[in-house]
């Protein structure tokens, strides 16, 4: 009998916490305009294992809730 294994590469990434203030001057300019009606619960900066960085915040809106990938300049990430 062969046993065939499946190797799952993860991508190493930390995830820091970051008070919603303290996000940069274009990531929440884009909040408060395409997501003014939203609030932000939780944002963090995720550095990923090429070092590079996007910021990761959750929204909620009444009973919606959202996560928005952006990069420093406030740009949407997939």
């Amino acid at each position: 009998v062969q046993s065939s294994s499946i190797t799952t590469v993860i991508a190493e990434q930390s995830k820091v916490a970051v008070r919603p203030e303290d996000l940069p001057e274009a990531v929440k300019s884009t909040l408060s305009g395409s997501y003014s009606e939203w609030k932000v619960t939780s944002a963090y900066l995720v550095t990923k294992d090429d070092n590079s960085q996007y910021y990761e915040v959750n929204i909620k809106r009444a009973e919606e809730s959202s996560t928005l990938n952006l990069d420093k300049y406030g740009k949407k990430i997939d």
